[in-house]
């Protein structure tokens, strides 16, 4: 008995020393995510309502309110250059996104009194604001590798709401998800494509006997 918990002792202690030098390897490795982070402004106005950040960190998207009226305007994070890619207008703005090479902001945005939404992209520096597809109702979903889109289109006459994939510049659009009222496709969010770009992660907003709630699919 006293070899047997000699032994015992022995891989304990082996696990535990194991252990501390694998985390202390991670901890000499560099710095965690985050660690010591501290917030920095990027606008002084007080009249941004939303704003995404570039996959490289390196640009800012955001909506600023001129007067009522809401324009899109873009900045270097590391130097104080601004520069409004779309004028002042009616539109309200929701779910900015940047192509996954900085290049482009897309954009959900519906004219004053509009219930729904077109989708939208412009260059990240300035040039000529496109609309890629009318009556979008979420925010648009890039591909990890950039190439497709993803939205949700509600489609009050069929009784559903389907997800749409296109391409990067809204073309070759094809139907790869629906739900028949009354369940609805939540469209707080958009659509994810998992890390290889085989699928797409939604929440769906459904109700049973005992009230409302939301499921993944």
């Amino acid at each position: 008995h006293l070899l047997a918990l000699a032994a015992v002792l022995a891989v304990v202690v082996l696990l535990a020393g194991g252990l501390y030098f694998f985390l202390a390897g991670r901890g000499g490795a560099g710095p965690l995510a985050f660690r010591g982070a501290q917030p920095s402004k990027v606008t002084t106005t007080g009249n941004v309502r939303t704003a995404a950040l570039s996959p490289d960190g390196k640009l800012v998207a955001y909506v600023v309110d001129e007067g009522g009226r809401r324009g899109l305007w873009t900045r270097q994070v590391a130097v104080s250059n601004s520069v409004r890619v779309v004028p002042p207008s009616d539109f309200t703005y929701f779910g900015l996104a940047f192509s996954r090479d900085g290049t482009y902001v897309y954009f959900v945005a519906s004219e004053r009194g509009a219930t729904r939404g077109d989708l939208y992209r412009v260059p990240a520096l300035g040039g000529s604001l496109q609309k890629l597809r009318a009556g979008v109702d979420s925010p648009v979903g890039l591909s990890q590798d950039g190439r497709r889109l993803a939205f949700v289109v509600r489609e009050a006459e069929r009784g559903r709401e389907t997800v749409y994939v296109t391409d990067a510049e809204g073309a070759g659009e094809r139907a790869v998800a629906s739900r028949e009222f009354p369940e609805h496709f939540s469209t707080g969010s958009a659509p994810a494509f998992s890390p290889d770009d085989e699928r797409l992660a939604l929440v769906v907003e459904a109700a049973d006997a005992n009230g409302f709630f939301v499921k993944p699919v």
